[in-house]
């Protein structure tokens, strides 16, 4: 921020705290920049063009007036508008001043340079450019602020050549580059399913368990639509329904009891092989293993859900 107001009082040698307006615009012209200071400190307004840019510009230093001002920020000619002039001019120093010599100095370090504004610096031009500063009649500040620059700009060159020669190194190291790119994938042109029909289809579920429907009707029947022919078996519809349950099922099992009316023992019928003499069979306990140790549920957890689901696992360890 401070250095616009230095700017304006060593381009312009104007008083950047007189209350005037200082406008500068960029190299492109696509952007104006106003510096007024109102007694306490400085504005910097900036207005960039969406589209465009700016047609005509004055002189460097040259002195507007207020209309003229609102006519060269909308993109016009102040000098060339036809305005009615002041009846009462303005007392005190409201003058306005335009520059564009900003553009060179200030900004090139806020945008890319133009090629045609890339100074290039030889080597042996340097002690002859130091020479003609020691034996300029700058002061001794002067002097000594510009042998600083030139020594800067001399090692920033030197650090780029060196890190642009290590990594011309570093590439050759590596060798040619020989992995390519993967192509996109075209777009398949498959028809779009039609909408509801969800995300998998009845052969995505493969461990469902098949609940066979009989029909009211029979093969050699006659067809109840038309009446003149008969029916036939075909394969039969598939339809998916997901209903929800809790990760372990409980079924209960009831075997009939009979007791003796002489000796008062009760006999229970015996149980299927397949139910076994466990209370969690192995299926029960790889569904807990894979909830702990695959993703990550801890058993209370699972306890509180199958709990809330009306069954209880509070008892049943992984094995």
């Amino acid at each position: 921020m401070t250095v616009w107001p230095g700017f304006a009082e060593l381009e312009l040698k104007q008083d950047p705290m007189n209350g005037g307006l200082f406008i500068f615009i960029n190299r492109r012209r696509t952007a104006v920049k106003i510096l007024v200071y109102d007694g306490q400190g400085f504005w910097l307004c900036q207005k960039r063009f969406s589209k465009g840019r700016i047609r005509f510009w004055p002189k460097d230093g040259a002195s507007l007036t207020a209309p003229q001002v609102q006519v060269l920020l909308y993109d016009g000619h102040p000098q060339a508008s036809d305005m009615a002039p002041a009846w009462r001019p303005l007392s005190g120093p409201r003058d306005f001043r335009a520059c564009t010599s900003v553009d060179r100095t200030l900004m090139s370090g806020m945008a890319k340079p133009l090629p045609e504004d890339i100074l290039e610096l030889a080597t042996d031009e340097i002690p002859e450019l130091i020479g003609a500063v020691e034996g300029s009649p700058l002061s001794e500040r002067h002097k000594a602020i510009i042998l600083t620059l030139i020594q800067q700009t001399v090692d920033i060159n030197r650090t780029n050549h060196e890190k642009m020669a290590a990594l011309r190194k570093i590439k050759r190291m590596l060798g040619p580059k020989t992995e390519k790119k993967p192509r996109p994938e075209k777009p398949t042109t498959a028809a779009s399913p039609r909408k509801g029909h969800g995300r998998y289809g009845v052969d995505d579920y493969p461990s469902a368990t098949v609940v066979k429907h009989t029909h009211h009707l029979k093969p050699g029947e006659q067809c109840p639509l038309c009446a003149h022919g008969t029916l036939q078996a075909v394969a039969p519809r598939r339809f998916i329904r997901l209903k929800g349950q809790s990760p372990i099922v409980a079924e209960l099992h009831e075997p009939a009891c009979m007791r003796c009316s002489g000796c008062g023992e009760i006999i229970t019928a015996e149980l299927p092989p397949e139910v076994g003499d466990e209370k969690a069979d192995a299926s029960a306990n790889a569904v807990v293993a894979v909830f702990r140790y695959g993703l990550g549920i801890p058993h209370y957890r699972l306890a509180a859900m199958q709990l809330a689901m009306g069954r209880a696992v509070a008892g049943v360890d992984p094995v």
